[in-house]
């Protein structure tokens, strides 16, 4: 569950970034914006790096979701979906 956590948590941390950069209205300026952002995010780029490199065991894991899992995995979600809702607030 540790490599699916590290790909929600990344995926979140993208959506919080462009709530943030796309509230005024999508510009082209934007996406430079956010690649530079990304990039100066160590952690980010590290859990990045760390997903693509195990995609493969992911998708295996994948195959033998359980409830549990699901459970362990929502309740890692609910304190991230606070952070898109104050990006999407602010």
């Amino acid at each position: 569950m540790e490599l699916e956590k590290k790909l929600l948590d990344a995926m979140i941390s993208i959506i919080v970034i462009l709530a943030h950069d796309f509230k005024d209205g999508v510009q082209a300026t934007d996406f430079i914006t956010i690649a530079t952002k990304i990039n100066e995010n160590a952690e980010l780029k590290k859990e990045l790096l760390e997903v693509y490199n195990n995609i493969d065991q992911i998708k295996a894991d994948a195959k033998d979701f359980k409830v549990k899992d699901g459970v362990e995995l929502v309740t890692f979600l609910i304190p991230k979906i606070m952070e898109v809702y104050q990006a999407i607030k602010a």
